[in-house]
């Protein structure tokens, strides 16, 4: 990553600076779901809006992972970004798609009014892939075109 002043910070550093001197962001993707480990991508901070900027979407997941540990030096640069802080533990956790899936199925049940035994055929219908469903449902209500979802989306 690069700065106006043209310093460099990699990984966490990131976090210490401010978003506005951010000029550009390359982003190396150790894992991937289809196989593609290691790409990298180039990312330029959105000029004309910031509410999809990939740039600050990334150096805000890096302010996070830095809080993180600072209540939990045991989280190391290494962390994945998809983290949280268990309020019962105190430690950091991973987000995972069994944890998405029982959010996502208890909110379906209270909004449906749907029972969680009963009605456990109807709840199986909603998983952490509903997240992504819903965003683009709301992403085409607020008037994005099918291009734009599909690129803030991936």
């Amino acid at each position: 990553m690069a700065t106006i002043s043209k310093r460099r910070f990699v990984g966490i550093c990131i976090a210490l600076i401010g978003y506005e001197t951010i000029t550009h962001l390359w982003v190396k993707f150790r894992t991937q779901k289809n196989g593609a480990n290691g790409e990298e991508h180039l990312f330029t901070p959105n000029s004309s809006s910031t509410a999809f900027c990939p740039v600050l979407c990334i150096h805000r997941l890096l302010c996070r992972l830095a809080r993180l540990q600072l209540l939990d030096p045991r989280v190391n640069p290494h962390t994945p970004l998809s983290v949280y802080l268990d309020q019962a533990t105190g430690l950091a956790k991973l987000i995972t798609a069994n944890e998405i899936e029982f959010l996502m199925r208890g909110l379906a049940s209270e909004a449906h009014g749907l029972h969680p035994v009963r009605d456990s055929d109807a709840l199986q219908l909603f998983s952490a892939h509903s997240l992504r469903v819903g965003a683009c449902v709301l992403l085409h209500v607020m008037g994005f075109t099918f291009v734009d979802i599909k690129w803030i989306l991936r």
